[in-house]
């Protein structure tokens, strides 16, 4: 009997995929707030390279999220 389930339907899966999420929408604040608001260069630097690195394991994740399924764990 194969009781495994898809792991992208998963609550922790999905957490995590928040979680990333939730990174990229912080760092787009933090870079527009470095940007526009307080006019500080590094920190808008910050920022974008928070929700790039975000974007990156969301997408990776992702990735290992569907071989595990294509596999059938």
């Amino acid at each position: 009997m194969n009781t495994r389930t898809d792991p992208r339907q998963d609550r922790i899966f999905q957490t995590i995929q928040i979680v990333f999420l939730l990174d990229i929408l912080l760092g787009i604040g933090l870079a527009a707030a470095g940007r526009w608001a307080l006019e500080e260069p590094t920190i808008a630097w910050t920022g974008i390279g928070l929700a790039i690195v975000g974007f990156v394991l969301l997408l990776f994740f992702r990735l290992l999220g569907r071989r595990a399924a294509e596999r059938g764990f």
